[in-house]
């Protein structure tokens, strides 16, 4: 992948962008992975320039294209699981994740739970699954 083609398609507003709801934060959510795709890409061509040549297959346009190919691809595979994190920094919650429940409960409460100290659902403080006081 070009870098400069790549920096374009960020800049280029997405596709049904201006009518808003999810296709807005879908935009967001592919430009976030095409980023994290075109750092992942120069962070291997720049990795694979500090290991000494071995020898093996000679110096040739044919070997650049071929390791210019595998690191894009190496570097789709990584951005697609978004260990940098990008994805949920730029484009945020999903828009539906603020309607979001957790068996029941909303979020924030399973959040405030947490803060207290108690893992457990609300209502279920102090009793775990299996003891004498569910029977």
């Amino acid at each position: 992948m070009d870098p400069l083609l790549g920096m374009a398609a960020l800049a280029a507003p997405a596709p049904g962008a201006a009518h808003g709801g999810g296709d807005a934060y879908q935009g967001k959510v592919r430009a976030a992975q095409e980023l994290e795709t075109l750092l992942f890409t120069q962070l291997l061509a720049t990795m694979r320039k500090t290991v000494p040549d071995a020898g093996l297959l000679p110096k040739s346009a044919e070997r650049d294209v071929f390791e210019g190919t595998f690191d894009a691809s190496v570097a789709e595979t990584l951005s697609a699981r978004d260990p940098l994190g990008l994805v949920r920094q730029i484009a945020g919650p999903p828009p539906q994740a603020a309607q979001a429940y957790d068996g029941g409960l909303k979020l924030r409460d399973r959040a405030a739970d947490m803060q207290s100290g108690n893992p457990l659902p609300h209502g279920q403080r102090g009793r775990r699954a299996g003891s004498h006081e569910d029977r």
